[in-house]
């Protein structure tokens, strides 16, 4: 209502508008945030801007016209928000009648995943905002010829060790990143064995036998193939990229196989048959001449008149 002098003639226009009350009000839930919601309304025609109060207020918005909430509050950053999920997508609440707004903000937190090497396998792929308190399933498959070694976690509530399948708790921002290790597949051929060692690790595959050992990608491991007896000889590598050297030395980056073939060692077999064949000519020869000299020392007796 207004009021004025009249002090001569004059027009006067009025405009009524058609107006409903919005009794708005909001919570937080996790946490409490020092800045509260500022709504954006039409009143009389004009945009206003109001900041909610945790007890409510009751503000008059033209008819037909939006009122804006915000979906995120003032303070929040890349890694801890306060956020509605009311009146998704827009934000906007559409005046048509006089209502109750009842806004609930969640304390929520940004987690990530990430994974590696590239192609190792797949995870639980997450880069998003969970509410505190609840729960997230971590899940990490390796792919062929790796193996999952487990999860390094940063961040309150979060995971590190062997297990590749857990869960965690959302009580703060947490990054995860699950890691696989490429195999090397060894295969040793009959008449021999390999060892291998990276670091403190060493091991020992036997003739005619397989294993695969999974070692950080990047790893140096030195193999060196041994025969089992002198009748043998380590022949190759195959690949031949480890050279014809007994021992060499890879880098594992990705899952690879590699064989260790032997051969009989005819250079020492050939060796070991001459000596024998000489030895049983000389046992000969020897067996031989006792028995001539044996006939020529033998008299046959002259009979008697």
């Amino acid at each position: 209502m207004s009021a004025g002098l009249v002090e001569g003639p004059q027009n006067v226009s009025l405009t009524y508008y058609h107006q409903y009350a919005l009794s708005l009000n909001y919570s937080l839930e996790g946490g409490a945030n020092g800045t509260g919601p500022s709504v954006s309304g039409v009143q009389f025609g004009q945009t206003v801007n109001l900041e909610l109060k945790p007890s409510g207020i009751l503000p008059f918005f033209d008819s037909g016209t939006n009122v804006t909430i915000p979906l995120i509050l003032a303070g929040s950053n890349s890694s801890v928000r306060w956020a509605t999920t009311q009146f998704l997508p827009s934000g906007e609440i559409q005046v048509a009648g006089a209502a109750r707004v009842d806004l609930v903000y969640q304390l929520q937190y940004h987690v990530e995943t990430y994974s590696g090497p590239e192609g190792g396998g797949s995870i639980t792929e997450l880069d998003g905002w969970f509410n505190t308190s609840s729960s997230v399933q971590l899940s990490a498959a390796p792919s062929t010829g790796w193996e999952c070694e487990g999860w390094a976690g940063t961040g309150t509530g979060s995971y590190s060790g062997s297990t590749c399948q857990t869960s965690i708790r959302i009580n703060g921002p947490i990054v995860e990143n699950a890691t696989f290790y490429p195999g090397l597949t060894i295969t040793v051929g009959s008449g021999g064995a390999v060892e291998y060692g990276h670091g403190a690790q060493s091991g020992v595959v036997g003739s005619g036998s397989t294993a695969t050992l999974f070692a950080p990608a990047g790893t140096a491991i030195t193999l060196n193939a041994s025969p089992s007896s002198l009748l043998y000889q380590f022949s190759r590598w195959s690949p031949s990229a480890l050279g014809t050297s007994a021992q060499g030395t890879m880098v594992l980056d990705a899952p690879t196989t590699v064989n260790a073939s032997f051969s009989l060692n005819i250079v020492l077999i050939g060796s070991i048959l001459g000596a024998a064949v000489a030895a049983i000519v000389v046992v000969d020869f020897a067996v031989r001449g006792r028995s001539r000299q044996r006939t020529s020392t033998f008299v046959q007796p002259v009979p008697g008149p």
